[in-house]
């Protein structure tokens, strides 16, 4: 049984900070499974619980922490396929070829380029050769060799 003086320094030592087990050792013949049932019965919790200011900013903190882990992990995994298309497919993309146009007449846009004109498109101009093309073909005789390599 508990007296209402031990009730009382049981509250008293709990509101200081003391364990049950420091509280029950100062009581001498309490064991800490008694004292942790009254305090129980007391209503006596250690709250734990943060301030709802400090909840929200620690978990601002935790999202920003595991925003910065994701974008670091889809940037190592970019990183990571574009290592393995280099090694697959060459350290270095060839230098773009030159291409030499034959006495070309201006450069036609693909609009007015005719059937028998010559529809290869050197550069990134989207601009026609413009020659005679082949017979049944598309290109001139100098494009038509560059197509067909």
């Amino acid at each position: 049984m508990w007296t209402d003086k031990e009730k009382a320094q049981v509250k008293a030592w709990w509101h200081k900070g003391a364990t049950a087990s420091e509280i029950s050792t100062r009581l001498r013949g309490k064991s800490r499974s008694a004292v942790q049932a009254l305090l129980c019965r007391l209503g006596l919790k250690r709250s734990r619980a943060l301030p709802p200011d400090e909840r929200l900013q620690r978990r601002r903190e935790r999202n920003r922490r595991a925003q910065r882990s994701y974008e670091q992990r889809h940037k190592a995994k970019i990183r990571v396929k574009r290592q393995q298309k280099r090694r697959i497919y060459g350290l270095e993309r060839p230098p773009p070829r030159t291409i030499a146009l034959p006495d070309a007449p201006a450069a036609l846009s693909i609009l007015e380029v005719r059937a028998s004109q010559c529809r290869f498109m050197p550069g990134t101009g989207y601009l026609c050769c413009g020659l005679p093309a082949e017979p049944n073909s598309s290109w001139c005789e100098k494009h038509q060799e560059i197509v067909f390599e």
